[in-house]
């Protein structure tokens, strides 16, 4: 979708009178999600060679001391990086190598349908990432710590505390703090169950008697 046709879309939810600011809502966070499954072909495409890609280590306890939310922190910092430069984010091993008992795609839906063996290993090792303006086709993202340091300091235009431009407007009448609801949204996109973990949430889900109350 290029920006005047994002343009439109949203012009066209701002013209939404007759629905509730809680519906109009529901329809922004929708679009990110599609946004984030399909803006200029990135996470949804056959033609790898031609994208930008952002390769991410699956950081966990065996690393740094790093527990679950670490690891989500991470990623969700990782992928705001990857919006931001039009990068394609894709995990190391495809997530296989967590310390975990189980792996990420054994849990969530992958964050790309790219392969890591097909559309990574080849080209290694990777130059480190260093901001929207590299040319190089495959980079390595560090940990946020890490990259504030080595940039003197100094944040990304694009991590994370920050949302898109085309609809801060929009959100900024709607939420006190915008860039936490953008980072909501990529946390969602992160945290899509696959089938099995989705049977197996309900299936707990059905085993507890909400209908009793809280005691």
């Amino acid at each position: 979708m290029t920006l005047i046709q994002k343009h439109y879309y949203l012009s066209r939810l701002y013209g939404i009178n007759s629905t509730t600011s809680k519906a109009k809502k529901k329809r922004i966070e929708e679009y990110i999600i599609r946004q984030l499954k399909s803006e200029r072909r990135l996470y949804n495409n056959t033609k790898y060679e031609m994208n930008q890609l952002l390769q991410v280590k699956l950081i966990d306890f065996d690393d740094t001391d790093c527990g679950f939310g670490c690891s989500i922190h991470h990623i969700s910092y990782c992928l705001s990086l990857a919006t931001g430069s039009e990068r394609i984010l894709i995990l190391e091993k495809d997530g296989d190598n967590w310390s975990y008992n189980a792996t990420w795609r054994e849990l969530f839906e992958p964050i790309t349908n790219c392969s890591y063996e097909e559309n990574v290993r080849p080209f290694l090792p990777l130059p480190y990432y260093t901001g929207p303006e590299q040319t190089n086709r495959i980079v390595f993202a560090r940990r946020r710590e890490e990259m504030f340091l080595i940039l003197n300091k100094k944040e990304l235009v694009h991590s994370p505390e920050v949302a898109p431009k085309e609809i801060e407007n929009f959100l900024s009448k709607r939420h006190a703090n915008p860039p936490i609801w953008f980072l909501g949204q990529l946390l969602k996109y992160i945290w899509r169950f696959n089938e099995e973990t989705k049977k197996s949430v309900n299936q707990t889900f059905a085993q507890i008697p909400f209908e009793c109350g809280i005691q």
